[in-house]
């Protein structure tokens, strides 16, 4: 018997197939969907957002994603945030480095748009209890102390 090995294309494909359709799975069980706005002329480093998620009706698995709006002046290809999760009363915490990939090697954008440019990327699943809640915190961890182009972060938490 032949053993099938896959290629880096292959599973490239199935996770962005596996991504596609966390994305759409999540439309119908969104409990919290939020973005807050960052100066345009530059999102400094030790400016974090907070989101407060508030309790859940039901136990189970929850996905999280990072929302964001760029604009053109945005100077690299990969924007690095750090989203830390926050379970009440649990206190549990949940911290991910997410790396945004806006741009390829040649600096064309991933997304579509004229004025800004939508992202989304997955965060985490955390298992949640009833009447549980998150507190939820970005900020960047770039070299660069400030960095243009960042409109808008989002947060979408779905069942």
């Amino acid at each position: 018997m032949k053993h099938k090995h896959h290629t880096p294309r292959t599973l490239t494909l199935l996770t962005i197939a596996v991504a596609v359709s966390l994305f759409f799975s999540c439309s119908s069980g969104t409990v919290y969907h939020k973005y807050q706005d960052t100066p345009m002329q530059g999102w400094e480093k030790n400016d974090t957002l907070s989101f407060h998620i508030p309790a859940v009706d039901s136990p189970g698995l929850y996905h999280s994603f990072l929302g964001m709006r760029i604009s053109k002046d945005f100077p690299f290809t990969d924007l690095y945030l750090v989203v830390e999760q926050t379970i009440l009363p649990r206190t549990e915490v949940v911290r991910d480095t997410v790396r945004c990939t806006i741009a390829d090697e040649e600096g064309k954008l991933k997304s579509k748009g004229v004025t800004y440019h939508q992202y989304r990327f997955p965060v985490s699943v955390i298992s949640l209890n009833q009447g549980d809640s998150i507190r939820i915190t970005v900020h960047h961890c770039m070299k660069r102390d400030i960095m243009p182009g960042i409109s808008d972060i989002g947060i979408m938490v779905c069942k």
